[in-house]
């Protein structure tokens, strides 16, 4: 069940590596580090180091919700959620009957928390040994990575197993993804369950989708290899599996809310192909989800898919209401995410990057987005367009310009805006086990500009040249596109 994930990483010079070493350490620990761990889904472990009991079967099923996770504080973090029912199968392949203490993990097992310092615990957790509800006590014992790490929280209940007899457990709780918009991450510990005598005979964890499953709304190649689609579902399966932190579930989905709106978006559109605004909408949708959280387009298949889909969105929304500014400054946005970095004054996408800008500004001289776009082009291509106060000279449009793959920005760069957050909702509390009214939709805002939080802009802000801005760019790109590197690093959290 190891990760196949994306590996690109620019090559960079020595004292460039070690330039970003050093501003890596300047800057705060809270600035744009990785999203706080929530605690995962884990196997439970026995209480004893020998025991005669198996688990012969395990079936996990998270129900990904509509509804957002009320109260979270932090807008630029996914609020989404999930429903687990856990069913193990025991089997206690010994001559005697074994009684002990059975422990679920409350907090992170690994030790490691959020990565903030933090200790959240699942708090709704409900238990049911053969089918009879089942009480727990909040017991501490040492992390499952060593004993260096700090202790783990643990419900511990406990169960007779009869020799030679088979017992069911089953765990309930609700979990909540990790990541930042528009992109989450639900995590299921396997290594958990190796306590147990002998491999895990046989498995299935199922992610289950408020819509049909697919790899445009789960990243295939961010998640665990072996992925299989039916229906609502995307599941993986093993058998006899002795488990490590490597066979840990990690899968990546696209926010219900952002996904939904594609699936609104195109709904429309099948009554109304000639419409502009449907257009307009859809490429809008799509956008959203071919961007990385941090702004830049998504390297994977799905993802360079759904970023020509929203071209071909936007070329016809301007097509069919070329008279509509937010359309072509919207385009020149998704333009400017895909070519920010390294602009070519041959590629077409450039060119049609700055007619998109100058009919946006034609159409509403006061566009925001539009001049948003131009504030950061002026810097990282500056042969492109040339900007004094009000005043724009579209240059790429009145000359004839050599290519240049890789130009030398200006110590000025600023890096591209980013997209709309996800949208507030309206808190509701928590009880010990949520009670969180059903959306069928939670759709982003319907405004074009604005993308997910962007990590570029407080170093712009604080005079960093862009060469050195564009390899810790690339760095954080590569580290959000590489689970396995991240699973490396955090030993399969």
């Amino acid at each position: 069940m190891m990760t196949s994930a994306i590996r690109y990483r620019a090559g960079v010079l020595a004292g460039s590596l070690i330039f970003l070493v050093a501003l890596t350490l300047a800057l705060p620990a809270y600035a744009d580090i990785a999203p706080p761990q929530r605690p995962p889904g884990s196997n439970p472990v026995p209480g004893e180091d020998q025991t005669q009991v198996q688990m012969l079967e395990e079936t996990v099923l998270l129900e990904v919700q509509t509804a957002p996770w009320p109260g979270e504080s932090l807008t630029d973090l996914v609020r989404d959620w999930a429903k687990v029912t856990a069913n193990f199968i025991m089997l206690n392949q010994g001559q005697v009957d074994e009684t002990m203490q059975v422990r679920f993990p409350l907090t992170d097992p690994s030790g490691m928390g959020d990565g903030r310092g933090e200790f959240p615990e699942i708090k709704d957790l409900k238990l049911w040994i053969d089918g009879a509800p089942a009480a727990a006590t909040r017991v501490t014992y040492p992390a499952i990575r060593g004993d260096d790490l700090p202790p783990v929280v643990w419900a511990g209940f406990d169960v007779t197993f009869p020799a030679g007899e088979q017992v069911e457990i089953e765990v309930r709780y609700s979990q909540r993804a990790t990541g930042y918009h528009p992109q989450s991450e639900f995590i299921y510990f396997l290594e958990t369950g190796a306590g147990w005598k002998g491999p895990i005979g046989k498995g299935e964890l199922i992610v289950r989708l408020p819509y049909p499953a697919s790899s445009e709304n789960v990243l295939v190649e961010y998640s665990n290899d072996g992925i299989r689609f039916e229906g609502a579902d995307a599941r993986w399966s093993f058998q006899d599996l002795e488990p490590g932190w490597e066979d840990n579930l990690h899968v990546y989905l696209l926010e219900p809310g952002y996904w939904l709106a594609v699936v609104d978006a195109r709904k429309v559109l099948v009554n109304t192909p000639e419409d502009g605004n449907a257009w307009g909408t859809l490429a809008r949708a799509y956008k959203r989800v071919a961007f990385e959280p941090k702004g830049w387009v998504r390297v994977d298949e799905a993802g360079q898919a759904l970023y020509r889909a929203s071209v071909e969105a936007y070329e016809k929304a301007v097509e069919l209401e070329p008279q509509v500014a937010k359309w072509h400054a919207g385009y020149a946005e998704l333009l400017w995410h895909n070519n920010w970095m390294w602009p070519d004054y041959g590629d077409p996408e450039m060119l049609t990057l700055v007619e998109q800008l100058r009919a946006a500004l034609v159409l509403e001289p006061g566009n925001e987005q539009a001049w948003e776009i131009l504030s950061n082009l002026k810097f990282s291509a500056p042969l492109a367009v040339s900007v004094e106060g009000s005043s724009v000279d579209y240059l790429l449009l009145t000359a004839t310009v050599q290519p240049s793959p890789t130009p030398t920005p200006t110590a000025s760069s600023t890096p591209p805006p980013s997209l709309t957050p996800e949208p507030t909702h309206t808190p509701i509390p928590i009880t010990d086990e949520p009670e969180i009214e059903q959306a069928s939709t939670v759709q982003p805002e319907v405004d074009d500009a604005g993308s997910p939080g962007s990590c570029l802009g407080g170093l712009a802000a604080i005079g960093i040249g862009p060469v050195f801005l564009m390899v810790l760019v690339r760095q954080a790109a590569s580290d959000s596109a590489s689970p396995s590197k991240k699973r490396r690093r955090d030993q399969g959290r």
